[in-house]
């Protein structure tokens, strides 16, 4: 049986105090087309400040999320998945952990790689078409 990660939530900070850093899976479509249930892992460290387009997990009231920051103001972050329209505030205080890297199955993908600071750009190009896409399809 697959764990969520509200569940695995507890062992992740474990190992980010005790290793610095910790590999999952994560689940769900909301960062399609980058990360693939059941195939593309993201490597997670504590936050040392916090980035714009970073990819962090934050804590929510009902578990946790991984979602790109997609704008700063203050203390607060605005979050969205990259399959998402809708972005969330979130405060820097709830961060959890910032994507390091991410592999797409065995390849390794750093955050400073340059197709993926080209896939970044493409990403935000499209996201605001997104919304309308959902409301003209329904």
């Amino acid at each position: 049986m697959k764990k969520d990660l509200k569940t695995l939530l507890p062992l992740i900070l474990e190992a980010l105090e005790k290793d610095g850093r910790v590999r999952i899976y994560p689940r769900g479509k909301s960062m399609l087309p980058m990360l693939r249930e059941g195939v593309d892992s993201v490597v997670l460290v504590k936050p040392d400040g916090i980035k714009l387009y970073d990819v962090v997990l934050f804590r929510e009231p009902d578990g946790c999320s991984l979602h790109r920051v997609v704008k700063i103001s203050g203390d607060d972050l605005y979050t969205c998945g990259d399959n998402q329209s809708v972005s969330v505030k979130v405060a820097k205080d709830d961060v959890l952990a910032v994507v390091d890297c991410w592999y797409r199955g065995d390849r390794k993908i750093p955050i400073d790689d340059p197709e993926y600071k080209k896939y970044i750009k493409k990403i935000m190009f499209i996201r605001p078409f997104r919304r309308i896409k959902r409301k003209l399809v329904g």
